[in-house]
């Protein structure tokens, strides 16, 4: 995180001491502990923790999951496959077939 913020530059413009239109040379970003992020603070866990609590309740027997898919592919996804429904209803129902098709495969034998 370090190496990031020292490559990055800042171009400061001081009123008053070069004509409009001309820029200072670009002033290398010094590293502060501003640029440095340690995490969620304590009081953002908990509005989390709360959130996720309230969703929950609403949504008995629900879960929330996250997916890290590729733009391209979720692009193509749901220009394929969601046309009809959301693309929640379209995964929950995928995660079913694969669950059912799996059990029946391990019943055979």
């Amino acid at each position: 995180m370090a190496g990031d913020a020292s490559r990055k530059v800042v171009l400061v413009r001081k009123k008053g001491e070069e004509p409009k239109g001309k820029l200072l040379e670009p002033t290398p970003l010094q590293p502060t502990a501003a640029h440095t992020r340690s995490g969620p603070t304590e009081k953002q866990r908990a509005r989390r923790r709360r959130q996720s609590e309230i969703w929950r309740e609403a949504h008995p027997g629900l879960r929330y999951v996250q997916f890290v898919i590729d733009i391209e592919l979720w692009d193509r996804f749901v220009a394929r496959c969601c046309a009809t429904h959301r693309p929640n209803v379209v995964f929950t129902r995928m995660i079913r077939e694969a669950v059912m098709t799996t059990e029946k495969t391990e019943a055979a034998p």
